[in-house]
């Protein structure tokens, strides 16, 4: 039987404690839940115990502490980079959450270390891993109703969730985009997720791809947070 895969968890916010850590448990064949590491010592105390494993409140701590095959990054996005990088020059294999990273010269860094050190450094982005969405392209890709010249996504979950689905259903990486943010102030609002949003930040996205299709996208944090 293969040897189970040693993780840790970087991040115990929402994403980290919500929905990430459950989902642990049923993948004991495969992995080892051996970590948590988060700067929130109330918190990470509490998860540690809950699960039985060890609590770090340093990335550095973790790394030395741990002989570790794979950690998961559930950290703000400003900070992906910086953890992402350390970890992968010392052979370890990371799942990052979304976004990636907050700039494309980051991200890059992020590729270029991983490449370098010969580690998978995968982005836990889950739309275009939606059975719905696996069926709706399978259906594309017969040829059943016909080549694919144009897509539309309006007002359905925009930014990373949405160009991940865009590429899925073209069939092919994009070759140019363009995008245009309107900003106005909005009747305070406070969506599901406890955010507040006092402005909408209207974008609409135009993308050629290099298959020839191409694709409007448009995304409204409002029409999102009343959804």
């Amino acid at each position: 039987m293969p040897r189970k895969l040693k993780l840790a968890l970087i991040g115990l916010g929402r994403r980290g404690r919500s929905s990430h850590l459950p989902i642990y448990p049923r993948m004991n064949e495969v992995f080892d839940f051996v970590a948590v590491c988060d700067k929130e010592e109330e918190v990470l105390r509490e998860v540690a115990a809950e699960y039985g494993v060890n609590a770090y409140t340093s990335v550095r701590d973790l790394v030395d502490g741990e002989d570790l095959d794979v950690v998961d990054v559930v950290v703000p996005g400003d900070a992906h980079h910086p953890i992402c990088c350390y970890l992968a020059e010392f052979g370890i294999n990371i799942i990052v959450e979304t976004p990636v990273s907050t700039t494309r010269p980051m991200t890059d860094m992020m590729i270029e270390a991983a490449e370098r050190n010969n580690i998978k450094l995968e982005v836990a982005e889950n739309y275009h891993r939606v059975p719905l969405a696996r069926f709706q392209a399978k259906v594309i890709d017969s040829g059943v109703i016909g080549e694919v010249g144009r897509i539309y996504r309006i007002f359905h979950e925009g930014g990373y969730h949405g160009m991940s689905m865009l590429r899925l259903l073209a069939g092919s990486p994009p070759k140019s985009i363009l995008g245009i943010t309107h900003v106005t102030d909005v009747v305070p609002i406070i969506d599901r997720m406890k955010r507040h949003h006092s402005q909408e930040n209207c974008t609409t996205s135009f993308l050629e791809f290099e298959n020839g299709a191409a694709a409007t996208m448009i995304y409204s944090n409002v029409i999102h947070a009343r959804s």
